[in-house]
């Protein structure tokens, strides 16, 4: 399509419908994309994650804090829901799931993987009912030049699908919704509306989807020398560098400020 060109919708059902605006949050293989961005693919990492919710006895000390640990190929962390249910997650190598055809890991295998992390992850493994174990690929979207054209915006992991590894995918698509409804409704005529929505989003989400990127590539090292160096690298870094990272992604949102006439509205 061609930037004046009004969209169309042709759904699987064979429905077609020609809607004023076309917003784009079909996921990380966006088709929407294709109308602002042809031929860009996702990037995938050579690593599988799974992922499950544990009901398991969690000592004391992991009731309240979530874990990450890094190992050689291997990730593995998770945070409690509550007192004996935990979030768990996990990445192996690809070469794990060779010769399969069932998605979801063994039992053994995942012993295999992370008995020797420390606690709770073998017990959260020990507890784990792997027909409910969710796994899939991993991958993020390379940074696009733009995420509109004409009538057509694309938002969340349609336009910057990131690894999970900065734990901000839901939430940086969270940020865009609001965003972009707050632009629309200010400006009304789309054009403008597009631009300023990517004006305030864009430089955020692809830095986080960057940083994501890099700390897919640092906690999945498949080699026991790069390993041991990332290690003894991270573990020379003083926590508040860390700390400062994580206030970083979670405290500078680019999100509309509600002013006092718009919350008068509301009460309204």
């Amino acid at each position: 399509m061609t930037d004046t060109e009004a969209p169309v919708v042709r759904f699987t059902d064979g429905t077609q419908i020609e809607p004023d605006i076309l917003i784009g949050t079909d996921g990380i293989n966006s088709v929407v994309r294709d109308a602002v961005a042809p031929n860009v693919e996702p990037r995938a990492l050579d690593s599988i994650v799974h992922r499950a919710i544990a009901t398991v006895d969690l000592p004391e000390q992991h009731r309240t804090r979530g874990i990450e640990v890094w190992g050689e190929g291997t990730y593995a962390g998770g945070a409690p829901i509550d007192a004996d249910r935990f979030y768990w997650f996990a990445t192996a190598p690809e070469s794990t799931a060779e010769g399969r055809t069932d998605s979801r890991p063994t039992k053994a295998m995942l012993r295999e993987l992370f008995s020797e992390y420390p606690a709770p992850i073998p017990s959260v493994v020990e507890s784990l009912d792997t027909d409910a174990v969710f796994s899939t690929g991993l991958a993020d979207v390379p940074p696009l030049e733009q995420w509109h054209r004409g009538s057509v915006v694309v938002a969340g992991d349609a336009a910057h699908g990131m690894l999970p590894f900065a734990g901000q995918g839901a939430a940086q698509a969270i940020e865009d919704a609001l965003t972009l409804a707050h632009e629309i409704t200010a400006y009304g005529e789309t054009t403008a509306a597009f631009e300023v929505f990517q004006d305030e989003r864009k430089r955020r989400a692809d830095r986080i989807r960057a940083e994501s990127h890099r700390l897919g590539g640092l906690s999945t090292i498949q080699s026991r020398v790069g390993a041991r160096i990332r290690n003894l690298a991270v573990g020379a870094l003083p926590d508040a560098i860390f700390r400062r990272a994580r206030r970083r992604r979670t405290s500078r949102t680019s999100l509309p400020e509600t002013t006092a006439s718009d919350r008068q509205s509301d009460i309204r």
